[in-house]
């Protein structure tokens, strides 16, 4: 079991501007933090350079991220070019980083920051969406910055 509150769903998309107009539709927002990524990361194991584009808009009690690869590796390119676009994982914020899912590992974790980095458990087959793991105090201040830019709009 993982612990922890569910406060994200992140969303593979091919355009970021479409998706943004439809994504403000289905949650009512009126504005996105946007935040383009380039960042070092393991993916199954071996060392990728990703890059995102990124929106994310409040939605109740969680938030949608939006996301854009730009570059054709990693995790979320892996699941544009094998799945499609749609929902591809459900974001945990928890005080406990070192939770595994049974019998599963971690697929993707991204070198961002000082450790403990936000890991990605290998949950898609059995699932059907990744679970993400993101640092308690992380998601919080996360999650502050995206209900800002929409009181801001």
């Amino acid at each position: 079991m993982i612990t922890g509150q569910m406060f994200q769903l992140g969303v593979v998309v091919r355009d970021l501007e479409v998706a943004m107009a439809h994504w403000g539709t289905v949650t009512g927002g009126k504005d996105f933090l946007r935040m383009d990524t380039d960042y070092r990361a393991l993916f199954r194991g071996e060392e990728v350079h990703v890059a995102n584009r990124n929106a994310f808009v409040p939605w109740g009690d969680v938030m949608v991220e939006l996301v854009e690869p730009v570059r054709h590796e990693g995790l979320q390119w892996d699941w544009l070019t094998t799945r499609g676009e749609g929902l591809f994982h459900y974001g945990f914020a928890t005080d406990d980083m070192s939770q595994r899912f049974p019998g599963k590992g971690v697929i993707f974790e991204p070198l961002v920051g000082e450790p403990p980095h936000i890991v990605f458990l290998d949950t898609a087959d059995e699932l059907g969406y990744y679970l993400e793991l993101f640092p308690t105090d992380r998601a919080d201040a996360l999650f502050d910055r995206v209900r800002e830019a929409e009181v801001r709009a």
